[in-house]
């Protein structure tokens, strides 16, 4: 008969001992087969036994990126700058971390210092732009996305992003020129084609905008948003009857979307269709109390809608 110390002796040579390179192992294995979450637990029991472990850290870093999971993102990275300070992708990493949870100061340092140690990298300089303009720095974020556009004449992203702001601080000469690059390299680009317009709405180029808007439904008759661009566009045109129509098409396809109900409501508010408006808010507020909560008929231009 086998005592009870014996038995305890076998049990704990038979179960696994892991040691950093047997985490490390077990992690490879995983990760070759796909199981992140699994391999994750390993890594971080290995960077716990061994910290200055680069592979363990580079495939947590993988790992977490897989998985999402930001936190184990961040400390991969910015572990991993100790080894390697000149690595764009670690700096990008922590800027487009810290971007995600809000804390754009925090992360505006890293996404500088990539820009300066690749300067000729038009992605950085986007990613840049999009920063400065978040923190509602114009002129900087239309210097990032001007060098991103000079790095490369065909990055439409950076093109639409500096288009948008242009418009937004009242530039709508430049917005115009900007956008109309874009459709002059892609002229069935959906998104360009709604700025487009929006910016010749801003102009009081109604025409203009609404055969733009025409365009965009006409190329991508699956998207909602073309049909409520152009029935707010009949709407500040004062053309009530065509907006309807415009947003009613567009309902036919999309019964579910607020903001066509919004501007439905909104063009049936001004006509003095008060029970139809109400109507109208009713459906939103079964649709999407939140939206309903923000929403009001009173504006003719709620951004909400848009």
């Amino acid at each position: 008969m086998i005592s009870g110390v014996l038995l305890m002796a076998a049990c704990l040579l038979a179960a696994p001992v892991w040691g950093e390179t047997g985490h490390l192992e077990q992690a490879r294995e995983l990760m070759a087969k796909k199981q992140w979450s699994q391999a994750l637990d390993h890594l971080k029991a290995a960077t716990t036994q061994s910290p200055e472990s680069v592979e363990a850290w580079d495939r947590t870093l993988e790992c977490a990126g897989r998985l999402s999971r930001s936190f184990d993102q961040m400390e991969a990275a910015q572990k991993l700058l100790q080894w390697r300070p000149a690595d764009i992708v670690l700096y990008n990493t922590i800027h487009a971390l810290y971007g995600r949870q809000g804390q754009l100061e925090r992360g505006l340092w890293y996404g500088e210092q990539a820009v300066r140690i690749a300067p000729k990298q038009a992605e950085l300089h986007y990613n840049l732009g999009v920063t400065y303009s978040r923190l509602e720095r114009n002129s900087k974020a239309i210097a990032a996305y001007q060098e991103a556009v000079r790095l490369d004449t065909e990055y439409l992203e950076a093109r639409l992003n500096l288009a948008d702001l242009y418009r937004k601080i009242g530039h709508s000469d430049e917005a115009l020129a900007t956008i109309e690059r874009v459709l002059g390299l892609n002229p069935d680009h959906y998104t360009a084609r709604l700025s487009r317009g929006a910016i010749l709405e801003d102009l009081h180029r109604f025409s203009e905008a609404v055969a733009d808007y025409q365009v965009a439904i006409q190329s991508r008759p699956d998207q909602a948003d073309g049909y409520r661009f152009l029935g707010l566009a009949y709407h500040v045109w004062g053309r009530n009857e065509d907006a309807l129509s415009a947003c009613q098409d567009g309902l036919t396809r999309f019964p579910k979307d607020i903001r066509l109900h919004a501007c439905v409501a909104v063009v049936h508010q001004s006509l003095g269709n008060r029970q139809t408006a109400e109507s109208e808010v009713a459906t939103i507020r079964k649709l999407d109390p939140a939206f309903a909560a923000r929403f009001t008929t009173s504006s003719r231009r709620d951004s909400s809608i848009r």
